[in-house]
């Protein structure tokens, strides 16, 4: 959820309306659906994750916003879980961003 002091990871998302889910809430609630633990917070391995994938994203496809995208993403999603879940994957797994900047 995201206030007027940022973001904070939901305790339970299958409460929370995914109506008001933001990239960061489909990002915890994967990393909650896969078991993992932060060693961290929630809060900081979402923000390393997406901002690691942003960047890296970005790096290696130069002409990011010129692609036609046709992937379906939910009204309120800018990034596609299923390519931040291969991401991960690639770089580690969760444990290679549970760190503190």
């Amino acid at each position: 959820m995201i206030d007027m002091y940022g973001w904070k990871a939901e305790e339970d998302y299958s409460v929370y309306p995914e109506n008001k889910w933001c990239d960061y809430d489909y990002v915890a609630a994967w990393i909650k659906s896969v078991g993992y633990e932060p060693k961290t917070s929630m809060e900081n391995l979402v923000d390393m994750v997406l901002s690691y994938y942003d960047v890296d994203e970005f790096h290696i496809n130069r002409n990011y916003y010129a692609i036609e995208d046709n992937r379906k993403y939910p009204d309120n999603l800018m990034v596609f879980i299923p390519d931040i879940e291969a991401y991960v994957k690639d770089n580690g797994g969760l444990k290679e961003f549970d760190y503190y900047c």
